[in-house]
């Protein structure tokens, strides 16, 4: 039998991006019964909010109350990674690290990337889910800079399908 190397038995972390163009389909909520229900099955699953400005994945998760620190402050500099990560005491394999309250405008797509490469360093996760805003911007531009996979979340509207299709047209070209 062969010895394994080092590099072959480092674990990657895969990360999802939960998105569409259109508001309201049910991204955050999706996103956060996925992960609760990997997690339940002993997968190390982060959550990362990349609604900037209109954050709601910490109330969906019910983890609001111990939110202290987001995404950018790990960006720029301002704590450890680990600081802002918040451990769901439903479930010791669910994490959580939250969007900024409002958009700080140095963010960008480097120091996104940056802070996500933080988190996932030293393969702590299994899976990182990003769960981003409506709409095509720089949050959902951020996100799928570091995705592996995109899942478009949509409702049977012709709206919500119309979204979808557009959201897969801007990811198909980034």
């Amino acid at each position: 039998m062969e010895s394994q190397t080092a590099v072959d038995t480092q674990k990657s972390t895969q990360i999802i991006l939960f998105t569409s163009c259109k508001g309201g389909v049910g991204k955050s909520t999706v996103c956060a019964n996925l992960a609760m229900a990997v997690a339940g099955h002993g997968k190390r699953v982060l959550l990362i909010d990349c609604d900037f400005g209109n954050r709601c994945l910490d109330l969906v998760t019910g983890l609001s109350d111990q939110v202290i620190y987001d995404i950018s402050d790990i960006a720029f500099g301002r704590i450890p990674a680990s600081r802002a990560v918040i451990q769901d005491k439903r479930c010791g394999t669910l994490f959580f690290v939250a969007a900024p309250y409002g958009f700080d405008s140095r963010m960008n797509t480097f120091s996104f990337k940056a802070a996500v490469k933080k988190l996932s360093a030293g393969g702590n996760y299994d899976f990182i889910f990003i769960d981003t805003p409506g709409g095509i911007g720089e949050p959902l531009l951020f996100a799928a800079s570091v995705a592996d996979t995109a899942y478009i979340v949509v409702e049977p509207t012709r709206a919500a399908i119309r979204a979808a299709d557009r959201t897969s047209e801007f990811l198909y070209n980034k």
